[in-house]
């Protein structure tokens, strides 16, 4: 059986950034993110402008 301890102190913010950056470091050198982020960029750039209806209805 595993024992956790958990620890009700707050982060400070330098530990709260260590932590960061250790979870966005697992994707550094994930190779299919720079093709996902191109694909996403493109179907932006391919979207159409919607209408947006400005009337108000005052009563």
């Amino acid at each position: 059986m595993n024992n956790i301890i958990a620890n009700n102190q707050p982060l400070t913010p330098t530990y709260q950034e260590q932590l960061i950056n250790q979870i966005c470091g697992v994707w550094q050198n994930y190779p299919s993110l720079s093709k996902m982020f191109a694909e996403i960029d493109e179907q932006r750039h391919q979207s159409l402008p919607r209408d947006i209806a400005f009337e108000l209805s005052i009563k």
